[in-house]
């Protein structure tokens, strides 16, 4: 998030959009990303520590039980909240961190060359 935040930050949005999917979760089968809720509320939190102004749309989430919680961690962290629903972190939310700093070196290359 390092790099990839002062990219985004670098185009001084007046509005930030988030396609808010929570398929995710570690109970959604459809992406087996196992993520705990507490991820949800990470993001959430990461946008408002760093955005004045954003939106977001639901785009994804299947488990209807999860779904909810998944929607109310986003938003509490947005809103600067306490996180309404604590889940054990996984492996996973770890994994997708180090996944993620991959890829932002990549992206780093890709722009170097443009």
């Amino acid at each position: 998030m390092n790099t990839f935040l002062p990219i985004a930050k670098s185009f001084n949005p007046d509005v930030v959009a988030v396609s808010a999917g929570f398929d995710a979760h570690k109970n959604d089968l459809l992406l087996e990303l196992n993520l705990s809720l507490n991820s949800f509320y990470d993001i959430g939190t990461i946008l408002r520590e760093n955005f004045d102004n954003i939106f977001g749309v639901l785009e994804g989430g299947y488990d209807t039980d999860i779904l909810p919680k998944g929607i109310e961690n986003f938003v509490a962290g947005i809103n600067g909240e306490k996180m309404p629903h604590v889940e054990e972190r996984t492996t996973s939310d770890e994994e997708i961190i180090r996944d993620y700093r991959v890829g932002e070196r990549a992206l780093m290359e890709m722009l170097k060359m443009i």
